[in-house]
């Protein structure tokens, strides 16, 4: 929304041809505009126009608008406007959120008025359609437009690879690790109580790998064997016992290799009676 300020030019009367007199230029003096609750991707708005009505007889008004952006022109008919009390006429047009230029004519029976002098009505931002899709920004509306300011170097994000962990931003740009070791599924990942071949996949698995079930309730699944597939997977028995009284308990999955590393899948088991 942008007050505009008064610009007074007076058009001297002109004809068209012998016998039609065309009506004195008008003049625009203000224009706002409250902004409307935004619906889907289109932003609306009311924008009024604030002139100062010719003199002699007016049968109606047209407000000439050109977009900015486009350059595409077009001109609306909004009928006669009476002055207010005040001798200032004003007149309300729709409007998306581009930034406009405006003018007025009158018209009447024998002709129609030169444009008035122009007036320029800002483009307004919608926050609605700012999202720059990143996450390390924070998109907001400033007198430009849409904003889009890198969030501090370190703010937690996720580059949508589940191949890195401790995903930061930084310099406005997600980015993950990609670790040396990790565990990153189990499959099935839901079991019940028995014997149960099961694949953990992740990254970083080598010969001597170890496999272990932690931080659960009750009695651990016991590895019965275990098979280096590649280093993507590892195939493996277990057996689940059984604990009572019977209820779904989860486990975190742990791999460890001969150099001491690890990597582990916080609660990727789930045991259920």
């Amino acid at each position: 929304m942008e007050a505009m300020r008064s610009a007074r030019r007076a058009i001297a009367p002109r004809a068209a041809m012998p016998g039609l007199v065309l009506l004195a230029g008008l003049i625009l003096v203000q224009a706002f505009a409250p902004a409307r609750t935004p619906r889907a991707q289109t932003f609306e708005r009311e924008v009024v126009l604030r002139f100062l009505p010719p003199p002699g007889p007016v049968e109606g008004y047209r407000v000439l608008l050109t977009n900015e952006a486009t350059s595409l022109a077009t001109a609306l008919d909004v009928g006669f406007v009476a002055p207010d009390a005040d001798g200032v006429g004003s007149t309300a047009v729709i409007l998306d959120g581009a930034g406009y230029l405006a003018a007025m004519t009158a018209y009447n029976a024998v002709g129609e008025s030169p444009p008035s002098n122009q007036i320029r009505i800002a483009e307004v931002c919608d926050p609605a359609l700012c999202d720059d899709g990143n996450a390390c920004t924070a998109d907001s509306c400033d007198p430009a437009g849409c904003s889009q300011t890198p969030l501090p170097d370190g703010s937690a994000c996720d580059d949508g690879s589940a191949a890195t962990q401790g995903d930061r931003c930084v310099a406005g740009a997600c980015a993950g690790v990609v670790p040396t070791l990790a565990v990153q599924a189990v499959a099935p990942n839901v079991v019940s109580p028995g014997a149960v071949d099961i694949q953990v996949r992740g990254i970083g698995f080598s010969s001597g790998a170890a496999l272990r079930f932690e931080n659960g309730e009750g009695s651990a699944p016991r590895v019965r064997s275990l098979r280096l597939v590649d280093s993507q997977t590892l195939a493996a028995r277990i057996e689940v016992r059984v604990k009572r009284p019977a209820r779904t308990r989860y486990w975190d999955v742990v791999v460890s290799l001969p150099d001491g590393s690890t990597a582990r899948l916080v609660q990727g088991l789930r045991v259920d009676p």
